[in-house]
């Protein structure tokens, strides 16, 4: 529920990415959130090798605590969202589509161990340093607009 709290502004940083003054990484964390998390972070990964990662990412945070993540409703997101269903399926199932899911965890790990954060969502850094919400699109224009003078 917080990571839906932050969604809002996450997506204010849009302009700034798709200008390419910004670069998001984003890291599914699914084993601290609660159901649906596994299946929301493999289905924006799969949307994303089809240029559709933020309309999927809405759509499973739109879902959050209402819609059940079944195949069957994966599938009819992926539809919706115009996305070849037959790739992206394909994609949702494979054992490379879980590690690297499953990786995102060691990686979490580490960055919030190098911070002295714990362990916990949602976290944001800006240029190696961690953010709050309500401060992330205020540090990250405070960033590009130092960088354009």
């Amino acid at each position: 529920p917080h990571c839906l709290d932050l969604q809002p502004e996450m997506k204010s940083l849009l302009p700034f990415i798709r200008d390419g003054n910004v670069r998001l990484i984003f890291v599914p964390i699914y084993n601290i959130a609660g159901e649906g998390a596994d299946e929301g972070a493999r289905a924006a990964v799969c949307a994303g090798r089809q240029e559709e990662f933020f309309e999927m990412h809405d759509v499973m945070f739109h879902w959050q605590g209402t819609t059940g993540y079944g195949n069957r409703n994966i599938r009819s997101a992926a539809d919706q969202l115009g996305l070849d269903v037959d790739t992206f399926m394909d994609c949702y199932g494979a054992d490379e589509t879980e590690d690297l899911v499953r990786g995102a965890e060691a990686f979490f790990g580490a960055e919030m161990d190098r911070l002295g954060q714990r362990k916990a969502t949602p976290r944001v850094t800006v240029d190696g340093a961690l953010s709050g919400p309500g401060q992330v699109y205020s540090d990250v224009e405070e960033i590009v607009l130092s960088t354009q003078s």
